[in-house]
């Protein structure tokens, strides 16, 4: 099932995985500059993981996002591995309204 978040929620899982130094993490600031301000970013996939850097660590979601920047039609895609109950507290499920598929 796909996800979405607003800016502001994208802004904040992509700060959980910068703050946890998570293997897959981007820059906030940079991207603070470049989101919609009033964009919709999707996330595509999420896996269980449970490692950084080859250590065991809390489990956390592998997720990879088509973000919306500021002027550009086209998305730009990005993976943030982010705390679970951050990450359901901050999407929703997108529904295929014409398939009827989650």
């Amino acid at each position: 099932m796909y996800k979405s978040t607003d800016t502001k929620g994208f802004l904040l899982l992509a700060a959980d995985a910068e703050t946890h130094q998570r293997n897959r993490h981007v820059d906030t600031e940079m991207l603070t500059r470049m989101l919609d301000p009033d964009g919709v970013h999707v996330g595509t996939v999420m896996v269980l993981h449970e490692h950084v850097g080859g250590r065991p660590v809390e489990p956390h979601y592998r997720t990879q996002w088509l973000m919306k920047f500021a002027g550009k039609e086209q998305p730009q895609e990005a993976w943030l591995d982010v705390n679970i109950a951050l990450f359901e507290a901050l999407t929703q499920d997108i529904k295929d309204e014409e398939t009827k598929h989650d």
